[in-house]
């Protein structure tokens, strides 16, 4: 989940948080949202029209203030019903006229794909690629994953959104076969022909002995219950291979569903806990093939719990299964005369319905709405849209003695009205309720890449290539004055040019930062900058952030330990490399990428003496070598030059060396016969 936590926490690090209007008393509060039966927001209720429950006890509402992001059709309540609340719902939304925005809103679409096969949601995501197209120039857009494999930073460029729908896939690791299962009975040759069921797995492992029996009865026993009323489960496992087959598929099968469930219900409570510091309208939109929560609902704690405190509007939707009409069930050489039940197609609908209850409780949690969607599923992302559109503000007086950090229960409804549907959170908090939000500012470039080398963490929109070379401080006397050297490589395919960042952190937290803005490159080449950074020896982390043109941002951490290596009596640099032009110019540091014309790598270590050190047979022998293969492919063996204060050893090897891959350069310093000190680094190279 590591992306999770990090790609809107980096966009909107360090911004300012909206100034709203206080109550100025510490109150319980909530968001709740009004719907009429045709999911229209419902604007003029008062505090007095709300019952509201905490921890089961009735609190009179203090504060209801309703808060309308977008001008869209709105319901008032006692007006009398015009034409268009007459239409369906699909027609209504059609017939409606465009939203007027009244400010710039933030919309992430969370593609549950731990929940999707690869073959699924293909439909899901082409309707959230129209929904994109429609939004108004002026809302930032996002993309993730509930695995964190695709992250798009919230921006005005749709391009980089639309482009991550096409390739997103589901990563579905389906328990039920995940391997062959072969149960077998009594009978000779015989198999199963269907695996546990997720719901089936999922209620034995909770102690459910009458389903365990259910299983084993018409797995092994072909439908008869004979078996089971003369010995006893443990006595038929130690027996009947099947038994004990059925025992184990079905706790592995709800092990592997309890994990993936955890893990998609973590993903969806830290992208909203992320989106809490961000100021103005939030949604998120979920698409999901559902989530498989059994009768433990523990797991969703976490998503009501950040939904009480993030102030985001949450959608889910999910589209139904199609049944598959070409299944006939359990083969016939397995139907007893006792058989009832009939198999795959059981197993299928049971568990269809448990992830599709399961996406609905994690909604309710969240104080979202949820949408089954039948056939087309364009009309409901607009539904989606106009469902987050509102929402009520409520405030309550906390019980006598509440601890600031309480959590309360939260049950909420309209007691006035009937034919409403409300959706709060199922947790409430003590806080300062929002009167009034007032319009975010979006962020400029400067203020995002602060964001991204403050918070310190990766982001990969824009991959960055990192070398780093040690040395001592060009004519310094003293081994505590160094110079970091620093590369960074941007490949060809990110859109320049870029803006670009970067901060030393040393270990007190106080960091030292600059700027620079890197041109596109014209030649296909990647983008690249070198900058040497003073230092003394001490521990650090090198930080670097970049914008593309498209408003794409990438960030990562190196860890630096600024100590020179000890050789004998000297200390010693990292080892420097250059690749060299035709010219005889070098261009420092090795990159992913050969450059186009260059002839040689050119490569040096540095030694310095720590006492009085004999010189006379000094030598450095210098290898390459292929990753994974034993005999360099070159070696030098030279004596080192004496320049200034200290002794350089250098050498070069022709370009035509290297093809492709990965390499170990390797620089062995020897004082007469005895070895006292080795310098690696690895390459990996490209063209």
């Amino acid at each position: 989940m590591r992306s999770l936590g990090l790609f809107l926490a980096l966009l909107f690090a360090q911004q300012q948080a909206s100034p709203t209007f206080k109550s100025g008393v510490a109150l319980v509060t909530m968001d709740v949202s009004v719907l009429d039966r045709d999911g229209r927001p419902v604007e003029g209720l008062t505090a007095e029209d709300f019952e509201i429950k905490l921890d089961g006890r009735v609190y009179p509402v203090k504060i209801a203030s309703f808060v309308q992001i977008a001008t869209r059709p709105v319901v008032r309540v006692g007006s009398a019903t015009g034409s268009a609340a007459a239409l369906p719902p699909a027609a209504a939304t059609a017939a409606a006229p465009a939203p007027v925005v009244s400010e710039a809103r933030i919309y992430v679409i969370l593609v549950d794909d731990l929940s999707f096969s690869a073959m699924r949601g293909k439909s899901l995501f082409t309707a959230a690629d129209k929904f994109v197209r429609t939004l108004p120039a002026r809302d930032l857009v996002g993309l993730t994953t509930t695995t964190g494999i695709l992250t798009i930073n919230p921006s005005t460029d749709r391009t980089v959104v639309l482009e991550g729908l096409r390739r997103v896939v589901g990563q579905f690791a389906d328990p039920r076969t995940a391997r062959p299962t072969q149960m077998g009975g009594g009978r000779e040759g015989g198999f199963s022909d269907q695996p546990v069921g997720l719901m089936q797995a999922l209620a034995i492992d909770r102690g459910d002995i009458g389903t365990l029996k259910d299983v084993i009865v018409n797995e092994c026993f072909g439908g008869d219950r004979n078996a089971l009323n003369t010995q006893s489960l443990a006595a038929l496992a130690i027996e009947n291979n099947c038994v004990a087959q059925v025992q184990r598929e079905a706790m592995r099968t709800a092990a592997l569903t309890k994990a993936n469930t955890a893990r998609q219900a973590e993903a969806l409570a830290s992208i909203i806990e992320v989106l809490r510091p961000v100021p103005g309208y939030k949604q998120l939109i979920v698409l999901t093939d559902g989530l498989a929560v059994g009768a433990e609902i523990a797991p969703l704690k976490p998503i009501a719990v950040a939904a009480a405190r993030a102030g985001v509007r949450v959608s889910v939707l999910l589209e139904d299964q199609d049944m598959n009409i070409t299944d006939e069930g359990r083969r016939a050489d397995n139907m007893g005369k006792n058989q009832t039940d009939v198999g795959l197609a059981a197993r299928r609908r049971e568990d269809a319905r448990l992830v599709l209850q399961g996406a609905q409780t994690a909604t309710a949690m969240a104080g979202g709405h949820f949408f089954r969607i039948t056939g087309d599923p364009d009309p409901f992302f607009e539904r989606a849209a106009l469902a987050g559109s509102a929402v009520y503000r409520l405030g309550v007086d906390p019980p006598s003695g509440s601890a600031p950090d309480r959590q309360f229960e939260l049950e909420a409804r309209v007691k006035t009205r009937t034919g409403l549907s409300i959706a709060a959170s199922r947790v409430a908090m003590i806080g300062e309720p929002e009167v009034a939000p007032v319009p975010a500012t979006p962020l400029t470039v400067d203020e995002r890449l602060k964001g991204a080398l403050g918070a310190g963490r990766e982001v990969t929109a824009i991959p960055m290539t990192v070398s780093t070379a040690l040395r001592r401080a060009a004519n310094a006397t003293a081994n505590s004055s160094l110079e970091l050297m620093v590369s960074v490589e941007v490949p060809s395919t990110v859109k320049g040019p870029l803006v670009t960042m970067f901060g030393l952190v040393d270990r007190q937290g106080g960091m030292s930062s600059g700027r620079r803005e890197l041109p596109a490159t014209v030649d296909g080449s990647p983008i690249s900058t070198s900058m040497v950074l003073p230092m003394v020896p001490g521990q650090y982390r090198l930080r670097l952030a970049a914008a593309d043109a498209a408003g794409a941002l990438g960030s990562t951490e190196v860890p630096i330990n600024a100590a020179l290596a000890v050789m004998g009596p000297f200390v010693a640099s990292d080892l420097l490399t250059a690749w060299v032009d035709a010219q005889g110019q070098g261009q420092f540091f090795v990159s992913a990428t050969l450059p186009s014309g260059a002839t040689s790598l050119r490569t040096s270590l540095e030694l310095y003496a720590t006492s009085a050190a004999p010189v006379e047979g000094m030598s450095v022998l210098w290898e390459i070598t292929r990753v994974g293969e034993t005999d360099p492919i070159a070696e030098r063996d030279l004596a080192p030059r004496a320049p200034g204060s200290g002794l350089r050893a250098e050498a070069e090897f022709d370009a035509a060396l290297f093809t492709p891959g990965a390499y170990t350069l390797r620089a062995t310093v020897r004082q007469g016969e005895t070895v006292i000190g080795r310098s690696i680094r690895n390459l990996t190279i490209a063209r």
